[in-house]
């Protein structure tokens, strides 16, 4: 390939982690297959996140054993050596929450909305201030002396993993669902439905982080928000306030484009190991129902089917003792950590059938009899999740003969997915109320605070007016319904209406090439074989067929027939296709063909720099700590940070499992491991 001799050696040595190269000259300047369609349903985008979430979680837990020492709590040092004195830092002051909510819409009127869906390499970093936050906004000296205030809200033990919510005559609790660090959405959910108070109360459901690129910002609300006012606002921990997380789906990213790779380390580890531990994990909530009856309110699911378990779990005496003060909950060794798990990452199925279907790395489905088993056992009404975006794009849906109800509050999730937001009103003697907005951008959220105070203006008449400005926004004027209605999906704002089918195109088509890039080899032996003649040509309905095959069992309700014929006829695909030439045009870019390459590129061109000055007895002695002349996976995963080298676990496993694959040995000898060392080196 030209002067990339070397290089294609390497890359091909690499079993196709980087690129895989067909015989055949390489052809120039094919297109980038990337257009724009039409009419992409907003469920198939939140299908493509739920894929991508368990395919992720299901590599990361097969490298996860135990519990990894990945961060650990700042040391003082480090937090008294952080910047401070940002411009906005006195909003953090105790007193002052009520002006940091009216403050936020200004300070972020610039920026641009989510576009993460379309744009996989944006998530966390929708935040237009990037290198300038520590000074124009928060400092991170100023952030993590707020952060800080958890360790006075819940205390390191198993007594508040469950949180017992009494809502008392005259007040109400707002159940909000995953806002994914769209904090449009949390301000205007504030605007539309009145700012938290005793009277007002808000619980907010888990995955308040990833994704948007202000989660950080709707933490420090939140905390600022419960100091001030301990009874008017309650968080509990979702799958996302997890390590893991946030390294794949943007907290990280979001941290350190505001304060730097040092200093935002820091804010990171500080989340992880001190803030995220400590949230609640279930909530049992009293009041709003007639006869003394309780609801919960949980994340994910109910645990069912763990390693063990005999029985419902019992929120008393089972989640009331499990050990929360975790990094990551994907770390799965024994009962406890196995109900801890699933209580985060588990959804419900409607019937046995799709309870058996392949879940793993998003927890065991439960269907409606573990439901009603778990609602009898622990003497609750029903329960209340999020975690997911309804496929009605609701927002909220009921399940389970109306024990189960999910709640999602990101509207336009990811800017790609077409949904209503959604809270529950859950008010004394009146049961649970869904209630539906969608969120206006920056710029207008910046004017409508500006003309209104949140705590002196009359909370119906402002309802009123969100409403209608709503309704001159929306196609479909937006209406309330009951928990269990599915009325006609919202076709989203009618001045964004290309727009968002665009991003969802966009989103469809990222998430078709890399599966495309996952199995080139196998989709080229299936090429091969039913290409009788060996010309290189295929009937595009035979395309069609082995496209499927393939591509189909890895996500059936994304990769179906409809969307592989409308992909072939964006991506200018003739009859009969070329599929040599079809594989070539997907590949895993490197850093000098693409400013958005992935950590893993990145970082392994990083280790082949180091790599040349390094002599093989320091190798040896870093690979091989024990002395036994073989490197395992794990003293090769441990080896990578000794370079600085950064990759998540699956990535640094993969890594290993490629180099030993091009050995044929599993551990590696010593002299194997840097053999390989060596030629990517080259």
């Amino acid at each position: 390939c030209r002067a990339r001799g070397r290089r294609c050696f390497c890359l091909r040595a690499m079993d196709g982690l980087f690129e895989v190269f067909f015989s055949g000259r390489e052809l120039k300047g094919s297109p980038s297959p990337r257009s724009s369609a039409h009419g992409l349903p907003g469920a198939t985008s939140a299908g493509v996140e739920a894929y991508e979430e368990q395919r992720i979680n299901s590599q990361v837990m097969g490298y996860m054993l135990a519990a990894p020492a990945l961060t650990q709590e700042p040391a003082p040092a480090d937090l008294h050596n952080l910047p401070d004195k940002g411009r906005c830092d006195d909003f953090l002051r105790p007193g002052r929450s009520a002006e940091l909510l009216h403050a936020l819409p200004s300070i972020f009127k610039n920026d641009p909305p989510v576009n993460c869906g379309a744009h996989s390499e944006l998530v966390g970093l929708s935040c237009a201030y990037r290198e300038r936050y520590a000074a124009e906004v928060f400092s991170p000296a100023a952030v993590s002396r707020h952060l800080q205030l958890a360790r006075g809200f819940w205390q390191p033990t198993p007594q508040d993993n469950v949180a017992n919510l009494v809502i008392p005559p005259g007040a109400r609790l707002i159940v909000v669902g995953d806002v994914h660090g769209q904090l449009e959405d949390v301000l205007w959910i504030f605007f539309k439905y009145g700012p938290p108070s005793a009277s007002n109360q808000y619980l907010f459901n888990g995955d308040i982080v990833d994704r948007g690129g202000h989660s950080l910002e709707i933490l420090l609300l939140l905390l600022a928000i419960k100091r001030d006012d301990p009874a008017s606002v309650h968080l509990q921990r979702g799958n996302h306030e997890d390590l893991q997380c946030g390294i794949h789906f943007g907290f990280r990213a979001e941290l350190q484009s505001k304060f730097g790779f040092t200093a935002g380390g820091t804010v990171w580890n500080l989340c992880c190991n001190v803030v995220f531990p400590l949230l609640p994990i279930v909530s049992s909530v009293l009041g709003p129902l007639t006869g003394g009856r309780r609801f919960c309110v949980l994340h994910g699911g109910i645990p069912v089917d763990c390693p063990g378990q005999t029985r419902p779990v019992s929120v008393k005496d089972d989640l009331g003792r499990l050990n929360r003060l975790v990094t990551t909950v994907q770390a799965t060794s024994d009962l406890s950590s196995h109900i801890l798990f699933n209580l985060l990452w588990a959804d419900p199925a409607e019937a046995s059938e799709g309870k058996r279907a392949g879940n793993h790395g998003r927890g065991n489905r439960f269907v409606e009899k573990d439901t009603a088993a778990f609602c009898e056992a622990n003497e609750i009404a029903f329960i209340v999740r999020s975690h997911e975006v309804p496929r009605s794009l609701r927002g909220a849906v009921a399940m389970h003969g109306g024990k189960c109800f999910t709640v999602f509050s990101a509207s336009n999730y990811m800017g790609s997915t077409g949904n209503r937001g959604g809270v529950f009103m859950a008010e004394v003697g009146k049961g649970l109320q869904l209630k539906e907005h969608s969120a206006p951008p920056f710029h207008a959220l910046a004017d409508i605070y500006a003309s209104n105070n949140l705590y002196t203006a009359n909370l119906a008449e402002r309802l009123q007016e969100a409403e209608q400005m709503e309704k001159q926004s929306f196609a479909q004027p937006e209406g309330e319904a009951a928990a269990g209605a599915s009325p006609r999906p919202p076709s989203g704002p009618a001045s964004m209406g290309g727009s968002l089918r665009s991003n969802a195109e966009a989103q469809l088509q990222q998430f078709v090439m890399e599966r495309i890039c996952e199995q080139k080899d196998q989709l080229f032996i299936e090429f091969r074989g039913v290409d009788y003649e060996m010309s290189g040509l295929l009937p595009r309905a035979q395309w069609a067929e082995v496209m499927h095959k393939n591509l189909s069992p890895l996500c059936p309700e994304v990769l179906t027939p409809p969307v592989l014929d409308r992909l072939a006829v964006l991506w200018g695909l003739g009859d009969p296709v070329g599929y040599v030439r079809f594989l070539h045009r997907f590949q895993i870019r490197g850093p000098d063909e693409d400013g958005s390459a992935p950590d893993l590129m990145r970082e392994v061109s990083k280790l082949r720099r180091k790599l040349l000055d390094a002599p093989a007895q320091s190798l040896e002695q870093l690979l091989d700590p024990n002395g036994d002349r073989s490197v395992s996976r794990t003293e090769f995963v441990n080896f990578l940070p000794q370079f600085n080298i950064d990759v998540p676990l699956p990535h640094a496993g993969a890594l290993y499992e490629q180099m030993s694959s091009f050995v044929q040995q599993d551990p590696m000898t010593v002299d194997s491991a840097v053999l390989c060392l060596a030629i990517m080196s080259r």
